[in-house]
């Protein structure tokens, strides 16, 4: 029996192994929390900008088919709502449109496709948080050059 995992990706197929990889000479995270000094599992989780995430809506998972997101990706033209960079299957990660960490529900009303690089800068931030964030990096490299 083998010990990979098949995942359909769209039109693709990719194996991974049940078990986590990590890096060679690295070493495996251990948790060294006790379990009395675990956080409790009902608390709310914080997101990229701080704000905790209600317990009900971090637990619950986000049913979207793969019809559903290329739906979305089509009514974007392929396109990232942000940079304007053109998506494939390899660039292209969901984002909440509404943050979860503002009251934004885990809905394919509330989801949209980014550059995958956006999504991971963005974090739970809103676009108008993120985007105050990008004009504050710009304005700061373009100050040191000068």
């Amino acid at each position: 029996m083998s010990d990979k995992t098949s995942h359909a990706v769209g039109d693709r197929q990719t194996s991974t192994p049940e078990t986590t990889r990590r890096a060679p000479g690295r070493k495996p995270r251990v948790d060294s929390a006790k379990p009395s000094e675990k956080s409790n599992s009902d608390s709310p989780k914080p997101g990229a900008s701080g704000r905790s995430v209600p317990p009900e809506l971090s637990r619950k998972p986000l049913n979207v088919t793969a019809a559903e997101l290329l739906a979305i990706l089509d009514s974007q033209r392929h396109r990232c709502p942000l940079t304007g960079r053109q998506l494939t299957p390899g660039t292209a990660s969901a984002d909440y449109i509404t943050p979860l960490t503002v009251g934004g529900r885990p809905e394919v009303g509330n989801i949209r496709i980014v550059a995958h690089e956006v999504r991971l800068a963005k974090g739970g931030m809103t676009d108008e948080q993120f985007l105050r964030l990008c004009c504050e990096v710009a304005d700061y490299v373009r100050g040191a050059k000068s």
